[in-house]
């Protein structure tokens, strides 16, 4: 039978449960929109707030220094603004920060008012006499030129600074209605701050950064962390010393930071010009002239870098051209430089002696190529070189006027480069230097003006003697500045020069040669030169300053006194008036108010080392001569270059009967100042103590050679001759003391004997040592 089919039941699985419902997360806690702009607008503000506060407890306490070149203060009762003496800490350590010199006006100027500001660096301002700079002789020529009206001439301008701090100061005179602005700028960029040096801040940076930096130094915050940086980190001059403070600098000539340095240069000088177009002010720009044909370069390559073979013969071809020169054969001493130039062409002394070559042997081509190609491989670029005045060239036609002072202050002379005829060293003007820019300025400034203040317009500009005159300036003058100028260059990186000597001697020259006009009879010449520009400018400072200076040196303090006090009163603010009253004060031996007057200058300025100084020189002449030792020995611990520090200390020890300290202290004052008459002097008559006649007659010598019109000097070298058997020479002397003081009865005395002597052909006898006073 079949099998029955049965039907297959059908597998089912049991049913799926069903999937749970996923639990759903709480619901978040959102806060409003409004709460949470709050929460971000705290997190924002308060460390904000924090810092406002710091800020404002900072300045609450006195912490810090005010930022702008230009501070408030009020002159009789009236606002004005004057320069600030710490504008300087912006970028120097403040140890060493230099400080605008002393200049005050008033923001409202009348309506017959033309205001010009002067930007630049220390050429600018005239260093190193302001009073008689080229911004004041400036003034002048436009005040002769156009007397209707009142100019006002403001040096915009500071020592040691660039246009990093140029574009801060310009900043600030858009708003305070100049007329016209000049600028002469550009010596410092490779050398000053944030320069290509890195000595001043860092090494030519980007000029953002820089911007930036100064931005924050603006609030007393920033000055807290940069006088934190300045203390971990260190590597900033301890003080400071000119140039000399940079002498250990040295930047190749095709390093990049030139370049750099060149490029921030570029952006100031645009931020400058864009200053002056928004305040509706036109803008005379200048190149700037420098020392070339008389300023050799501060720093050269050398043999650096030099393969021995290209070495010895690049010293080999050097020498005969020094040999050459010797000999005076200038073509074959240019022959061999150019030789030595061609091995070594990136050194910059061989073209500065090349050109020196070249110029002798009137070829001023090659003279004057050498000459710029010198100043442009200088190591220590203190001189504004090609690439600085191709900026300012290139700029140009942003500006509404341009003068090429680099090529204007040439004309006429040789190789058609400016030298000593303008300049003392490598950038500072001479006065007849400062008048020659001023007459450039002027020229240039004339069709800028605006018609209004040239009404009534002279013909021509006035000569050199009509404005110095006008400015109070005179021979006495001339010495005081010869005298500054060559202590400065007797260190380095003066001394590096080639030509140094040179340099030095020709200073001495013009020293010597204008105190022999300092005679009795020119006296009263001068002093009614200074008594006239008086008269015509009894509110100007400057004059004040000048007749004062000039009075002292005369021994007229009583006359030079009321002059600082009417300085004072013009600027009542700063701290010279006081010192020259307190210094004039100690000369007409009124101590305690000399010293009063004195404690008020170091309480306003307790680093100024001239107060000191006199105070020490007080105690001497009251004979506490112990009191005044320790004065100096303590100044002498910070400063231990100071020649007139040792001087002063040699004097007083030598007045407490200790000759060979005093010795000792008197031979370091000379060797630090070579060019002090009082210290070889001093020296003089300790050496002829110790009977070292031959020695002591140099000594007086140079004495003589540099104080022309002091009769003891003349007097203890004619002793020192007369011992050296010398009787001609001695008799010159005593007669020169006798012209000097007709009165002197040793010196009479002395020649009479000399004289009788020489009558009977007989060998001389020594006449009698003296002492300070008499003869050594």
């Amino acid at each position: 039978m079949g099998r029955k089919k049965t039907k297959r039941k059908k597998r089912t699985d049991p049913p799926a449960e069903e999937p749970k419902p996923r639990a759903e997360p709480p619901p978040e806690r959102t806060a409003p929109r409004g709460k949470r702009w709050l929460f971000r607008a705290v997190a924002l503000c308060l460390p904000l707030a924090v810092l406002a506060a710091a800020e404002l407890g900072m300045r609450l306490a006195g912490y810090g220094y005010p930022t702008t070149f230009f501070v408030p203060t009020q002159i009789d009762g009236k606002r004005a603004l004057i320069t600030n003496e710490r504008f300087g800490w912006l970028f120097f350590p403040p140890k060493i920060a230099r400080t605008p010199t002393p200049f005050a006006f008033f923001p409202e100027k009348g309506t017959n008012t033309c205001r010009i500001f002067l930007f630049g660096e220390s050429a600018a301002l005239g260093d190193p006499r302001p009073g008689c700079g080229v911004w004041r002789f400036l003034e002048v020529l436009l005040q002769e030129r156009y007397p209707k009206t009142k100019f006002q001439v403001i040096p915009a301008a500071m020592t040691a600074v660039n246009s990093h701090a140029l574009r801060l100061i310009a900043a600030e005179c858009a708003r305070l209605g100049g007329d016209a602005w000049v600028i002469y700028a550009g010596n410092n960029e490779m050398m000053g701050p944030y320069g290509a040096a890195g000595k001043l801040g860092a090494k030519a940076p980007d000029v953002r950064w820089v911007r930036l930096v100064l931005a924050l130094k603006r609030f007393r915050l920033g000055q807290w962390l940069a006088a934190a940086a300045r203390r971990l980190g260190g590597g900033a001059p301890a003080k400071w010393q000119g140039i000399r403070t940079l002498s250990d600098v040295r930047i190749p000539p095709d390093a990049s930071a030139r370049r750099r340095a060149a490029a921030n240069f570029r952006a100031n000088l645009r931020a400058m010009l864009g200053c002056a177009r928004r305040a509706g002010a036109p803008v005379l720009l200048s190149t700037v002239a420098v020392n070339l044909r008389n300023c050799g370069p501060f720093g050269s390559l050398g043999t650096n870098g030099l393969p021995p073979a290209r070495r010895d013969e690049w010293i080999k071809l050097t020498a005969a051209g020094t040999n050459a020169l010797a000999r005076t054969n200038f073509l074959a001493a240019m022959e061999a430089f150019q030789k030595a130039a061609a091995v070594h062409p990136q050194d910059a002394a061989t073209q500065f002696r090349l050109a020196r070559s070249a110029l002798a042997a009137t070829n001023s081509e090659a003279a004057r190529a050498a000459f710029l190609r010198a100043r442009d491989l200088d190591t220590l670029p203190f001189r504004a070189d090609s690439l600085i005045n191709g900026v300012v060239r290139e700029e140009a036609s942003e500006a509404a006027g341009f003068v090429d002072a680099a090529q204007e202050m040439g004309k006429g002379e040789p190789t058609g480069l400016p030298g000593e005829e303008s300049f003392y060293e490598h950038v500072h003007l001479n006065f007849e230097g400062n008048y020659r820019l001023a007459r450039v300025f002027a020229k240039g400034l004339a069709p800028l003006l605006p018609e209004r203040f040239k009404a009534e317009a002279r013909s021509g500009w006035a000569d050199f003697d009509t404005c110095a005159r006008r400015l109070g300036l005179t021979d006495w003058n001339r010495a005081a500045v010869y005298e500054t100028m060559l202590n400065r260059i007797q260190g380095p990186p003066y001394t590096s020069r080639p030509y140094h000597l040179r340099n030095v001697a020709s200073l001495m020259i013009r020293l010597a040669l204008t105190r022999q006009k300092l005679q009795p009879a020119a006296y009263f010449d001068a002093r009614a030169v200074y008594e006239d520009a008086v008269r015509r400018r009894p509110d100007d400072p400057w004059l004040r300053e000048n007749f004062g200076e000039f009075l002292e040196a005369n021994n007229q303090y009583e006359d030079a006194l009321k002059q600082w006090e009417v300085l004072g009163k013009l600027w009542p603010w700063h701290f010279l008036p006081k010192f020259y009253q307190g210094r004039a004060l100690a000369r007409l031996k009124r101590y305690e108010e000399a010293c009063a007057m004195l404690d008020a200058v170091l309480a306003q300025r307790p680093d100024f080392l001239q107060a000191r100084l006199e105070l020490g020189l007080i105690e001497a002449r009251q004979g506490r001569y112990a009191e005044a030792e320790k004065v100096f020995r303590t100044l002498l611990q910070d400063h231990p270059e100071s020649g007139l520090l040792y001087l002063n200390l040699g004097d007083v020890v030598a007045a407490q009967g200790r000759r060979e300290e005093a010795f000792k202290d008197l031979k370091k004052a000379v060797e630090l100042s070579p060019n002090s008459w009082k210290a070889r002097y001093l020296y003089g008559v300790e050496l002829a103590a110790r009977d070292q006649v031959a020695e002591a007659a140099r000594q007086f010598a140079a004495a003589a050679r540099l104080r022309p019109d002091y009769p003891l000097a003349f007097l203890n070298l004619g002793v020192a001759l007369a011992k050296l058997n010398r009787p001609i020479q001695a008799a010159q002397a005593f007669q020169r003391v006798l012209e000097l003081d007709p009165q002197n009865q040793k010196a009479q005395k002395y020649l009479e004997m000399i004289q009788e002597l020489l009558q009977k052909a007989a060998p001389a006898e020594s006449p009698p040592a003296g002492g300070k006073e008499g003869g050594s």
